[in-house]
């Protein structure tokens, strides 16, 4: 009797669970939405606790505008693929309507074909697209744009000429700006941004996260993407997911991680006050390759801005850290403010950094510090490092484990390498040979030395 009772209790807490939340997620999409969720997507949510369905409303190369039209003329042109239980099915020559009332979505996504993505006029059915699936679905859902990413350097692809002048900066900052202005048009607030968190990872990884220009790479490429749509959907942090596909080591799989992470958290972060105006961009650390000019400070009713004179346009290399201007908190009064002389002082900048070449050897033997055979990567302090190099440093140790990072305020170091500026990065090979340094910790100078050390990690 005693143990019947034991078994109806437990049979009782069984069926008074709670049941697991199924979120239903629905791209409009084209090929750009194939690499971004039918693959990787379930399982980092699943690795997390969360479930999810997956549908692709998917016509190759498919733009708002065909989107749009075939809401109209009822053409069976999609492909269906529906992923449960992380199972993929499809069904080819179906209509949008019959994708949309398949189920009862929560989250539905719209897209533009990418050699468009950063053209506004290509936008103008957006608002009538939006209307036709509204009143189409089910129930009520949210709205989110899948921000695509630029193509890469080499791309042959069409329109990257005829818009971008076959530069990928070009394209990716008119992928933001174009995103935005066009989303706020009709009420999107909810941005995918896969164009960063791409962008971010070809900081370290360099321009291979494309297999042909402009779809993503299979494995790694793809696994980015994923990593990007899983923290949106699910509000979590995607850091330390313990699932990756077979064919990326643990190692590449922190930098997708870090990369759809830093993605998420910049298109959180909303008035951003900007510290350089130069060549018509806002920056928040100064861009490296003017770092030691002389500057021009401009204050003006609590406001303060810094520009220097150049005639040069900045390199890509440097403007890919500037930040949108729609994110910059009084723009416009920031660039009225840079475009006044009155009350403007010249600031002397910082004596040029004394960047210690690959020609000399790192002055302190390698056997003592037990590290010999090991790149090593040396942070010359004073005081305490902020709480976001520490996380970036102890990031670094996860996706480089080979390697050996030291922070060290020893006065026999600083001394011997003649250091003046703080925090100072270093860069030794495994045969004590100085790759690079830095004085200072900007977004710029980290991904150039992280770029730098996974590849002495993985390839040396």
């Amino acid at each position: 009797m005693k143990s019947l009772i034991t078994v109806l209790l437990f049979i009782v807490c069984v069926v008074s669970l709670p049941a697991q939340k199924v979120l239903k997620v629905l791209a409009i999409g084209n090929s750009f939405s194939v690499d971004a969720i039918e693959q990787n997507l379930y399982e980092l949510a699943h690795a997390q606790g969360d479930s999810l369905v997956i549908g692709n409303a998917y016509i190759g190369g498919c733009t708002i505008d065909r989107h749009w039209e075939n809401t109209y003329n009822g053409k069976t042109d999609y492909s269906y693929r529906k992923v449960v239980g992380g199972v993929k099915i499809t069904k080819n020559k179906v209509t949008l309507k019959e994708i949309i009332q398949d189920d009862e979505w929560d989250v539905i996504t719209v897209q533009q074909a990418s050699p468009y993505s950063g053209y506004p006029p290509s936008f103008s059915h957006l608002s009538e697209l939006m209307n036709y699936v509204k009143t189409t679905a089910h129930k009520p859902f949210r709205f989110a744009y899948h921000e695509t990413w630029a193509f890469s350097k080499e791309s042959t692809r069409i329109g990257f000429k005829e818009y971008y002048q076959n530069r990928q900066f070009v394209m990716y900052q008119s992928i933001l700006n174009t995103v935005y202005s066009e989303t706020r048009k009709v009420d999107i607030s909810d941005i995918i941004p896969c164009a960063v968190s791409i962008q971010r990872a070809r900081a370290i990884l360099g321009d291979s996260l494309t297999r042909d220009g402009f779809h993503l790479e299979k494995a790694y490429g793809r696994y980015v993407a994923a990593c990007t749509w899983c923290e949106y959907l699910t509000g979590k942090s995607v850091l330390g997911n313990p699932y990756h596909p077979e064919s990326i080591t643990p190692q590449m799989a922190y930098v997708a991680q870090k990369s759809a992470h830093e993605a998420s958290e910049m298109q959180k972060a909303q008035d951003i006050e900007p510290v350089y105006y130069i060549n018509g961009d806002f920056y928040k650390e100064c861009p490296q390759s003017v770092e030691y000019q002389l500057m021009q400070c401009h204050k003006a009713g609590g406001k303060k801005i810094m520009t220097i004179n150049t005639p040069a346009e900045l390199p890509d290399a440097d403007r890919f850290y500037a930040i949108p201007e729609f994110k910059v908190k009084d723009a416009a009064l920031l660039k009225q403010l840079a475009g006044t002389e009155d009350n403007a002082k010249i600031v002397k900048g910082p004596a040029a950094f004394n960047q210690i070449t690959n020609s000399k050897e790192f002055p302190f033997s390698l056997d003592d510090a037990g590290i010999k055979g090991k790149p090593s990567v040396f942070v010359l302090k004073k005081g305490r490092l902020s709480e976001c190099e520490t996380a970036e440093l102890e990031m670094w140790k996860k996706i480089c484990p080979q390697a050996e990072i030291n922070v060290t305020s020893a006065k026999t170091y600083i001394k011997q390498l003649n250091i003046k500026e703080f925090p100072t990065m270093i860069l030794v090979d495994k045969d004590g040979k100085i790759r690079q340094s830095f004085a200072g910790t900007t977004r710029q100078k980290c991904d150039q030395m992280l770029k730098e050390l996974f590849h002495m990690c993985r390839y040396e």
